[in-house]
């Protein structure tokens, strides 16, 4: 064995270090660029829908130009929440289909132009499947491909040709649209003594987030909750899509603390995820620890995978986990004792919550704080609740 001396300072790369080199648009796809413009011009009920592999086309900044000159209703997927400003007035957060509100399901229905950003089409991302546009009125652009209409054009710089599209743009043209009237519909305020709920909770911890926030919802009820978040621009989310793989969420939040602290400074983290998942890869918080990371982490405490039960088996003991006394994880993975009574809270009730979230520890957000929040093991919402309300009438017809 050789022992080398060596930095440990970490690589620093420059942003579009990395980007591909490009190419003239081919003639073909000038001629559909011309066409494509037709079609927004000529668009009478015209939406945006971003999506999380536009990422990888690297076109945010013209997608978000587009959203803001267009004015355009505009929805998102889970993937692609965060990737675009929820504060703008024609933004309605995540396209949920006929789980979300009707006005919004409506209109896509009906529309007649869909401009879809990187489309990523698992199951978990479309809502098993329901929320993906109509091919015959969608223009869908892909790494490395632009669909038009079914036709797929490939071979194609989807930046570049967005790019054209935005610099050839005249909003001049636009024909008059009528934006769907969608009533912002939250859950009556509960009462202090009230039982935390899936319902409920996260919209009232929602005013909590900031600019520069990163939001990470873990497979589960946190992931579908997570949802209806309404993110302050600067804030970036990131949730499950495609694999579930449980736990996968608590590692991911202290490398995406760490890139952002290389990247940013002083910002922090904030994590929701379940009783269950969490026991998969809760070690990692004794590195959040190491390393003096600012993260908030929301213990789920479920009494169990709700996840499962709502799939299957939801009273079977293998969906069921030794609980553990989450109090004592922040003294275990390495703080003081006196540190860790002081960033641990506990809350079955909303005012108990209430005293977390304005607590000064986590509002300054110094160092790891713990979070947990008891809610019913069959408690969940979105297409958990759809799954669990399957399964529960299999087996009043057996």
């Amino acid at each position: 064995m050789i022992w080398f001396q060596c930095r440990s300072q970490r690589l620093i790369l420059r942003r579009g270090l990395l980007s591909a080199r490009r190419r003239p648009l081919l003639r073909s796809a000038r001629r559909r660029l011309t066409r494509s413009l037709q079609r927004i011009y000529s668009a009478t009920k015209p939406l945006i829908y971003v999506d999380g592999e536009s990422r990888s086309i690297g076109a945010i900044d013209e997608i978000n130009k587009l959203i803001n000159t267009t004015n355009w209703p505009t929805w998102t997927t889970a993937f692609g929440k965060g990737l675009i400003s929820e504060e703008l007035p024609n933004v309605h957060g995540v396209y949920l289909a006929d789980d979300g509100d009707k006005v919004s399901h409506d209109y896509f229905k009906s529309s007649d132009l869909i401009l879809f950003f990187g489309p990523h089409m698992s199951n978990i991302n479309t809502g098993i499947f329901k929320a993906i546009p109509e091919e015959n009125v969608t223009v869908s652009f892909s790494p490395g491909q632009i669909k038009i209409a079914g036709e797929v054009i490939r071979d194609v710089d989807p930046r570049q040709y967005l790019q054209k599209i935005v610099s050839q743009f005249d909003s001049s043209k636009l024909a008059k649209i009528e934006s769907p009237a969608i009533a912002t519909k939250a859950p009556a305020e509960p009462s202090p003594s009230d039982a935390l709920s899936q319902a409920q909770f996260y919209h009232y911890v929602n005013p909590m987030f900031r600019r520069g926030d990163i939001v990470l919802t873990e497979t589960g009820t946190a992931a579908t909750g997570g949802k209806a978040f309404k993110l302050p621009q600067g804030c970036s989310y990131f949730t499950c899509v495609t694999w579930l793989s449980i736990g996968y969420m608590l590692p991911a939040t202290l490398g995406a603390a760490l890139a952002q602290r290389d990247m940013q400074g002083s910002q922090r983290a904030v994590l929701f995820i379940g009783d269950g998942s969490l026991q998969m890869t809760a070690q990692e918080i004794s590195t959040m620890i190491k390393q003096k990371l600012n993260v908030i982490i929301f213990v789920i405490n479920n009494n169990g995978y709700t996840i499962e039960r709502a799939i299957h088996g939801r009273n079977a003991d293998y969906n069921d986990i030794s609980p553990w006394n989450h109090q004592h994880a922040l003294g275990l993975f390495g703080l003081s004792r006196e540190d860790a009574s002081k960033r641990y809270f506990s809350a079955k009730t909303f005012a108990e919550l209430r005293t977390a979230l304005d607590s000064k520890v986590v509002q300054d957000s110094e160092g790891v704080t713990m979070v947990e929040v008891f809610m019913g093991q069959e408690d969940c919402t979105g297409e958990l609740k759809e799954l669990l309300d399957r399964q529960m009438a299999r087996e009043k017809s057996q």
